[in-house]
């Protein structure tokens, strides 16, 4: 189950991303191999098209209103269901098994790449988690409005960490960096949200690169997001990119 407002964002333990990371990665490899594409060319409609052909699986809309996203797709009920406001402002999304065949209900958000990442972080739990009898009995315990067990939260962290990854995997966003691309332009390129390319590239350089997060909150990613003429941001993050990791590891206490 996804909650965008308790699960959006949360800064979880190295190890942890460390794990998650590889676990995205083996998704990613094996979508590859599926597609014959490479890393770099992935993108969210190869990631669902994967899931489609390999799972039984079918979507519902609740939340009604006009359906347009995947709107003449096999897969997705031709009817959407109606639920309570209290349901729509705490779930976002939420997947129902049988152990053969699975049904994902995702809110019918006004705005796109909320539905694909919502439909992302379910797959992730199809693929990694619904064979977990551990999560399936936290999650058939759980109630709408009541808060979220704490023993489900590993769970919808990975579920997170592996979204954003299957939305723009460290290939790519390491190729848009290396090209020098500016942040409104990977979100014009890769049709993503200001929101999750911020929490992308915050979690790229605090894990990937090992920097300190004030730093690298703000001196490398808040200028980077403002930047609009000019190469001074870009370039720094590049310049960080290029060094060995163990250069900057006396930064994780200091300030560029």
């Amino acid at each position: 189950m996804y909650n965008s407002q308790t699960f959006e964002y949360r800064q979880i333990e190295a190890s942890d991303y460390s794990l998650y990371r590889e676990n995205a990665n083996y998704l990613l490899s094996l979508i590859s191999d599926w597609a014959n594409i490479s890393l770099s060319e992935i993108t969210y409609e190869e990631v669902i098209d994967f899931f489609i052909e390999k799972f039984d699986i079918e979507i519902v809309y609740f939340d009604k209103k006009e359906d347009w996203f995947y709107n003449h797709s096999p897969y997705v009920h031709e009817h959407q269901i109606e639920v309570t406001k209290t349901f729509v402002k705490r779930v976002s999304g939420f997947t129902i098994t049988n152990g053969k065949t699975f049904k994902i209900f995702l809110q019918n958000f006004t705005n796109r790449q909320r539905i694909i990442y919502t439909l992302l972080h379910e797959l992730v739990h199809i693929f990694f988690h619904c064979t977990n009898d551990n999560y399936m009995q936290i999650f058939a315990s759980m109630e709408v409005d009541g808060h979220y067990p704490k023993e489900i939260i590993p769970f919808e962290d990975e579920a997170n960490v592996i979204a954003s990854f299957l939305y723009l995997n460290e290939t790519k966003l390491i190729e848009y960096l290396d090209e020098g691309c500016s942040f409104d332009m990977i979100l014009s390129r890769h049709n993503i949200s200001r929101r999750a390319l911020h929490n992308r590239l915050n979690n790229y350089l605090i894990y990937s690169l090992e920097l300190n997060p004030q730093v690298a909150l703000n001196k490398l990613l808040l200028p980077y997001k403002e930047e609009v003429f000019g190469s001074e941001a870009i370039d720094r993050i590049q310049f960080v990119m290029a060094y060995p990791k163990k250069f900057f590891q006396y930064m994780r206490m200091e300030v560029l």
